[in-house]
């Protein structure tokens, strides 16, 4: 489903303990991704979404991805990634190899369709091997 505004916090902590784990930092981490998140947060369907998987036994957030296709002026073309791109696609450890996360994949592609895009950037960290 499209994530909701308060869904943000449980997004948050995904993203953190999937991308660089727990440590000292976590909850400084967590403060600083939940920020950039509602800095991001898709106030119009048009052209950003962001989605989320829910385990509905748990109701609790189990994947997640975000696609942006939002037009930027040409100034900011060159120091941005080309549109559409999908990025923060992240599946917690225990829910792997469920399909999770191709079907978040799955949901950026009929977004991306319905926008008249055929193709989509994915973004990656260097560091992320199983990503690249």
């Amino acid at each position: 489903r499209r994530a909701e505004w308060s869904d943000l916090s449980a997004i948050s902590d995904l993203l953190v303990k999937e991308f660089h784990g727990s440590s000292q930092w976590f909850p400084a981490n967590c403060l600083s991704e939940l920020n950039r998140l509602q800095l991001n947060f898709h106030y119009d369907d048009n052209h950003h979404l962001m989605f989320v998987a829910i385990d509905l036994n748990e109701n609790t957030i189990t994947g997640f991805v975000d696609i942006d296709a939002r037009d930027l002026p040409p100034s900011k073309r060159s120091i941005y990634p080309p549109r559409p791109y999908l990025s923060d696609l992240a599946v917690r450890a225990d829910y792997r190899r469920r399909k999770i996360g191709s079907s978040l994949v799955d949901k950026c592609e009929i977004a991306c369709k319905s926008w008249g895009f055929t193709k989509i950037y994915l973004k990656v960290q260097a560091k992320n091997s199983a990503g690249v």
